[in-house]
Formats: C-alpha cells, sequence, structure tokens
C-alpha cells in the first residue's frame, strides 16, 4: 500500500512483513518511483533486531536481517504471487513454498569488494562505500 504526498516528494509504504516506512523520492517515472526509508512509522509484528553485527555498522550484503525467519519463506511467496500478478498479469495461479534454507552458514555466493587497505567486505547499503568484515552470518563456512 502506498500513500503519496507530492508537495514534500515523500510517500508511505506500508508492507505485511516489514513495517510502515516514511520515503523520500529519489527517482520519480511514469510508472514507479525509488527512495530511501526516512523513518519507520510502525514497526511490523515481524520486525526483529538484526542479528548480524555488521548491519549497525552498514553493511549492505543482507536485505532481510530485520524480518523474522520464521517469516522469510511466507514473505518469498508473497513476492513471486505480487510479480506474477503485476508483470504476468496471473491471478490465479498457485504458489506454493519449496525448500527451506538454513538462516545461517548456508549462502555459497556471496558478492564482496576490497577495503582501500585490501580487505574483504561487503559494500554499503545503497552505496560503492566497502564495509571491512571480518565474518559473516549467513556464509558457508568453506567460503
Amino acid at each position: 500500500k502506498i500513500r503519496s504526498d507530492k508537495i514534500t516528494k515523500s510517500f508511505l509504504v506500508t508492507s505485511t512483513y516489514t513495517s510502515t516506512h516514511l520515503m523520500q523520492i529519489t527517482q520519480a517515472k511514469k510508472d514507479f518511483a525509488r527512495g530511501t526509508v526516512a523513518s519507520i512509522v510502525e514497526p511490523s509484528a515481524h520486525r526483529v533486531a538484526p542479528p548480524c553485527e555488521h548491519v549497525a555498522r552498514g553493511c549492505g550484503g543482507c536485505s532481510w536481517q530485520h524480518l523474522d525467519v520464521a517469516q522469510h519463506m511466507e514473505a518469498k511467496v508473497a513476492i513471486v504471487r505480487e510479480a506474477l500478478r503485476r508483470n504476468g498479469k496471473i491471478e490465479t495461479l498457485e504458489v506454493v513454498a519449496g525448500g527451506f534454507v538454513p538462516p545461517t552458514a548456508s549462502r555459497t555466493t556471496l558478492r564482496m569488494a576490497v577495503t582501500p587497505d585490501g580487505r574483504l567486505g561487503f559494500r554499503r547499503g545503497g552505496s560503492h562505500d566497502v564495509i571491512d568484515t571480518p565474518t559473516c552470518l549467513v556464509a558457508h563456512p568453506m567460503l
């Protein structure tokens, strides 16, 4: 759900799985807009403190750290349903959850960058800056 305030170039976004956010518009097109979160107006009941210490430092490697793990699969199914409805104009297809991946130590593909002093890290959310992250909660131990 989106409520728009064209005078201030901000809008409210409500998601079942996250929260209601006040967004500042950074790019507006005819049929979509991009923005950044200015503030959380109302946290979701499914919102949790991110379990990874690097999120507080700005690491943008994991976008769902704030969502209760028990809600991940349901949220993913909702995203697929919405994409099929919006892009494919498919309203009646049944979408069900597939397999489950553990929330930690399971990611086998990482997109990392190098800090100016040669250490590996992840990009800061919405930026090209690199956050030094010596550990990663979701990375497979063999990485």
